[in-house]
């Protein structure tokens, strides 16, 4: 009896998959590839949360997450980012030109006109401009006259 239960043991351990699906399946199916490769060879299928992965242990491509207990998200802005594509560790997509955010969705500090083509930047950049009081002042409250001029 003892060689027949090793026998029997052995062929569980192949036909019945042991698979650890991070708690993102629970239907797996006995790949005879995997086992070789790995020495395990349940395979997770229908993963859920946009996972991927032999255990569902990674996220699906143009996802990511911070932590093994969140879901897997991108959520690039369309109109900001270059693709949908996004870092797998950070989720920073890929913007447009003058765009800026995580998910690309705001333009940069002194750029404007957010489109597909990214954002436009102004001609003076706030850093570059130097305002000095001229001649002949205005004051709103008072209608009087004030004017500036660019140095």
């Amino acid at each position: 009896y003892t060689v027949l239960y090793r026998m029997c043991s052995l062929l569980v351990a192949i036909f019945i998959p042991q698979c650890n699906c991070s708690g993102r399946s629970d239907d797996c199916v006995f790949d005879m590839e995997q086992y070789r490769s790995t020495g395990s060879g349940g395979r997770c299928v229908s993963c859920r949360d946009n996972t991927d992965g032999p255990h569902c242990e990674r996220c699906k491509g143009n996802h990511y997450r911070k932590s093994a207990e969140e879901h897997c998200l991108c959520k690039c802005n369309p109109i900001g980012s270059t693709s949908v594509a996004c870092h797998p560790i950070t989720g920073q997509c890929v913007c447009n030109a003058g765009v800026e955010g995580r998910l690309c969705d705001s333009c940069r500090v002194g750029f404007f006109g957010f489109s597909s083509r990214g954002c436009r930047g102004t001609q003076l950049q706030a850093s570059s401009v130097h305002c000095v009081h001229s001649s002949n002042p205005f004051n709103m409250h008072s209608n009087t006259a004030h004017t500036w001029r660019r140095l």
